[in-house]
């Protein structure tokens, strides 16, 4: 019986995510503003190589939150104008896009703490940094992989409705 009630509830939330998609992206935008103006005058740094790039949270905020407005409107106008998009392609793309943006930023979050150690611990955690650093570029691969998956089939469907 349980298993059956886990199915069910598994298979709603699908189907929400499926129909409703923009909702969640929408809900998104505030909870990311809201974080990024907690402290607007921090920033965020990402080390490529010898390359520091440095944006500030709040830049980095608007911007999320223009990308992520842009994602929810594709997917309400998708709905509005009825074209037919892959139940998979929206699914994965809103998991991946609101799930990938949060390990994000937990990884970040992770890379940026810094505490004073040993010179051993230390060369230690620069290691596991490292690693982490190279998990947060797979998992914005992904998401960009994502988007453009995403878009494409926004595309082909669009262009198979207008001819």
């Amino acid at each position: 019986m349980m298993l059956w009630e886990n199915n069910f509830l598994i298979k709603q939330i699908m189907e929400f995510i499926i129909s409703k998609s923009y909702i969640l992206f929408l809900l998104l935008i505030p909870i990311i503003l809201i974080l990024s103006y907690i402290n607007p005058e921090e920033s965020f740094d990402i080390n490529i190589g010898d390359t520091y790039y440095v944006i500030k949270n709040s830049h980095l905020g608007i911007l999320l939150s223009i990308i992520y407005f842009i994602i929810a409107s594709i997917h309400f106008l998708s709905k509005f104008y009825k074209i037919e998009l892959e139940s998979w392609v929206i699914f994965s793309h809103t998991i991946i896009s609101i799930i990938g943006l949060i390990l994000i930023w937990i990884l970040i979050k992770e890379i940026n703490r810094n505490e004073v150690v040993s010179f051993e611990k230390m060369l230690k955690n620069i290691k596991i940094k490292e690693r982490l650093t190279y998990l947060c570029f797979i998992i914005l691969g992904l998401m960009i992989v994502s988007q453009i998956i995403f878009l494409v089939d926004v595309l082909i469907k669009f262009l198979k409705k207008l001819f």
